[in-house]
């Protein structure tokens, strides 16, 4: 578990000016968003452990088409449009199952019944950070 304020403060600030998180008009229909710098779409993916939520994230800009979201971009995401509370996962599926339609990014929102079977935490509990 990450202690040192700084580090934190770090990790999870936000350094630019997004603008403010709106309804995304190119979608009336889903569950969609955007502000200056990404357009997020939201999908319900119901399963046997509960209702995922996956989050695509396109970036709006041709600096950051070039690069994948820093980590700090994607919790930031997560924090203001879904609570800091949530817990995301990012997967790097099979290659057989990889879908490469653009560039986009996902997150799934996982249930907050759901359990991962291994956190961060534990990693850092180990003496791992």
């Amino acid at each position: 578990m990450i202690t040192d304020p700084d580090l934190l403060r770090f990790l999870t600030a936000g350094d630019d000016d997004w603008g403010d998180w709106r309804r995304d008009p190119n979608h009336p229909n889903d569950l969609a968003f955007e502000n200056d710098r990404f357009s997020i779409i939201c999908m319900e993916e119901k399963t046997s452990s509960g209702v995922f939520l996956q989050v695509v994230i396109y970036p709006k800009h041709i600096d950051l088409r070039e690069g994948e979201p820093r980590w700090r971009d994607k919790q930031r995401i997560k924090n203001e449009l879904f609570g800091e509370d949530t817990v995301a996962i990012e997967v790097m599926p099979r290659h057989s199952d990889v879908v490469a339609v653009g560039n986009a990014y996902h997150l799934w929102i996982v249930p907050p019944q759901f359990k991962l079977p291994c956190l961060v935490r534990g990693f850092a509990e180990a003496g791992g950070a």
